[in-house]
């Protein structure tokens, strides 16, 4: 809905029906990423993919069938969470995990099936096609969630602008934008 606030028209792909009312920009094609079709759903200048590769079970046909739908001069922006970053080397350090590759009980009923490093992003993203043309860490989280919930705004906020100025391998969650090769 935030985009929808800025672009003309906005596109919804999601297998389930949305909780809440859509603005009359905004469309809902109720399919699997990787079922999407040019004749169904049309072109596209920017195609979006916030945390949604690491639901599916097949990433890479996924990022063939988006392909697909980007116009030649298209971009698309894939936001993904690291599983290897800061607070999760700190947590196979500690003990508290016993690799970096644990999906957590927390990721699993969010409905996670696979973790990411950036490594395999990067592969994944140029076997479906694409070329990297930025890669950016978002967000750095140095602890588990829980003991961030009483931080102050300003400290969230700082730990963003963090995230632009190092290595994207310790982040979070890490930004790709994609170009058609």
């Amino acid at each position: 809905r935030m985009l929808a606030e800025y672009m003309d028209e906005v596109a919804i792909v999601d297998p389930n029906t949305p909780r809440v009312g859509l603005s009359e920009n905004i469309t809902h094609y109720q399919y699997r990423v990787e079922d999407l079709s040019v004749e169904e759903c049309g072109l596209f200048d920017h195609i979006v993919l916030s945390n949604v590769l690491e639901h599916i079970d097949e990433p890479l046909a996924a990022l063939k069938a988006v392909e697909k739908l980007l116009e030649d001069d298209g971009q698309i922006h894939i936001l993904t969470p690291n599983c290897e970053s800061l607070n999760r080397r700190i947590g196979v350090l500690m003990g508290a995990m016993e690799h970096i590759r644990v999906i957590p009980p927390n990721e699993v009923a969010i409905g996670h099936v696979q973790t990411f490093t950036v490594a395999d992003m990067r592969d994944l993203v140029q076997r479906a096609g694409f070329k990297i043309d930025l890669c950016q860490g978002v967000f750095l989280k140095p602890v588990p969630t829980p003991e961030m919930i009483e931080w102050p705004e300003e400290r969230i906020k700082a730990f963003f602008e963090i995230a632009k100025t190092i290595p994207p391998d310790l982040c979070h969650e890490v930004y790709f934008k994609c170009l058609k090769n």
